[in-house]
């Protein structure tokens, strides 16, 4: 489980804005859509977007890096919360989620008995 909450603040922290921007809260959450939307669609790997603080991510934490780094590219891809970032986000966000696909396939490898498709 990873607290909606931490994330937010880390993140907030790193954007440098107020702990009560509502325009920042929204950017976070419409990322967070995004993000589990790119894990569902290219790492296969389920997860509900929170609408809230008070709702915690249910994901395993080996998927925090995914998630932090998503958030991070598509914050910044906003007008608003443009700020200057050292690398290419896009690239480390694109990483994590394949590092997230190879380890759902760790997890989850298809037995080479398993017919049922």
């Amino acid at each position: 489980m990873i607290h909606t909450y931490k994330l937010y603040e880390r993140v907030r922290r790193e954007f440098g804005t107020q702990a009560d921007s509502q325009p920042f809260s929204d950017a976070f959450f419409s990322a967070l859509l995004s993000i589990s939307n790119d894990l569902d669609n290219k790492a296969f790997v389920e997860m509900v977007a929170p609408e809230t603080m008070e709702v915690n991510i249910d994901i395993d934490e080996k998927y925090y890096s995914a998630i932090y780094r998503g958030l991070k590219y598509y914050i910044n891809n906003g007008p608003q919360w443009n700020v200057e970032q050292k690398g290419d986000l896009r690239a480390e966000y694109f990483m994590e989620l394949h590092r997230a696909q190879s380890m759902y396939y760790a997890d989850n490898a298809p037995s080479p008995y398993d017919l049922s498709d």
